[in-house]
């Protein structure tokens, strides 16, 4: 490709510095006017696009480009520091590929992890917040290894993904191992009055008996529904094969009795309806999905000035 020098210096730093300074380039091109630089590993087609918007050739540049292809194009950007001069262009680019971002990080991995690079590149908050969050309520241990290190975002940026996600599954799984601790302990968790055990006719010894039996049901059918869900024995961090989406699914499919909720309180009387294990089911459903909820994408502003600022554009 024959390009113009001065419209390569004046676009980029990074062949400002190449061909107007010391290097092998500058040298040859102040001798002989003209340098050729061989660039293997840059893409053809998305660095052809880049010279066209570089020269001014604005009407061989394409209105919309699939999202492969502006993948190579942010290479290009973070690379060359070209932020400035395809800005224009990009938002177009974007905003027509924003309907197809990824909802499922398991079937579009490879898609999600692209768009951070996207996001990152062309400062676009909103994606980058949303595909870091899909991204750490979905992914296991070992994303740094995990991503193609072409794309042009800092590793930092995967490694805050991994502590958010460790720091959730170790909360929701201290809650759960808390909560088995409090039903094998010798403190009676059931709160049904002795007057609701009478009126059903349960023939325990005691109201003291009737109660630890229900403690004892739940505790239970509690081990039995977290070691069918693979929750239980509970890992141990980094939690490698575990992920926030597959323990909020496994919490969700618990199936807990009590013997309180095998009863019916006697009719006309002021007791409550018992019912999903004097609400456990629910707190320990409520729970684990706060700590999910807590993996809520990374600010791209503030993660740039806390790593230093951005590698391109403001």
């Amino acid at each position: 490709m024959l390009v113009s020098s001065r419209h390569m210096m004046l676009a980029s730093p990074v062949f400002r510095a190449m061909l107007d300074g010391n290097f092998k380039e500058g040298c040859d091109l102040t001798s002989n006017g003209k340098v050729q630089v061989p660039l293997p590993d840059d893409d053809p087609e998305a660095f052809a696009i880049v010279l066209d918007i570089i020269h001014g050739h604005n009407r061989r540049v394409p209105r919309e480009v699939e999202l492969e292809l502006l993948t190579e194009i942010s290479i290009l950007v973070d690379k060359y520091q070209i932020y400035e001069a395809v800005e224009f262009f990009a938002e177009s680019w974007i905003e027509g590929l924003n309907f197809s971002l990824p909802r499922d990080y398991w079937r579009e991995k490879k898609d999600v992890h692209t768009w951070i690079a996207i996001s990152w590149v062309f400062d676009h908050s909103s994606e980058f917040k949303s595909m870091t969050k899909l991204t750490g309520r979905a992914t296991c241990a070992g994303l740094v290894d995990d991503v193609d290190d072409r794309l042009p975002f800092p590793t930092s940026i995967l490694e805050s993904i991994e502590h958010q996600r460790e720091k959730a599954l170790q909360a929701a799984y201290s809650f759960i191992d808390d909560t088995i601790s409090a039903y094998q302990g010798t403190k009676l968790l059931c709160p049904s009055p002795v007057g609701f055990f009478q009126a059903n006719q349960i023939r325990c010894p005691s109201h003291e008996a009737s109660r630890v039996a229900c403690d004892s049901m739940v505790l239970g059918s509690l081990l039995k529904s977290l070691v069918k869900g693979g929750v239980w024995p509970a890992p141990t961090s980094p939690y490698k094969h575990e992920t926030l989406d597959d323990l909020c699914d496994s919490i969700r499919c618990l199936n807990l009795v009590s013997l309180c909720d095998q009863l019916q309180p006697p009719k006309k009387s002021s007791y409550p309806p018992v019912g999903e294990c004097h609400g456990l089911s629910a707190k320990l459903r409520e729970n684990v999905e706060k700590q999910r909820e807590r993996i809520s994408g990374l600010d791209l502003q503030n993660f740039k000035k806390a790593t230093g600022g951005s590698s391109v554009g403001n």
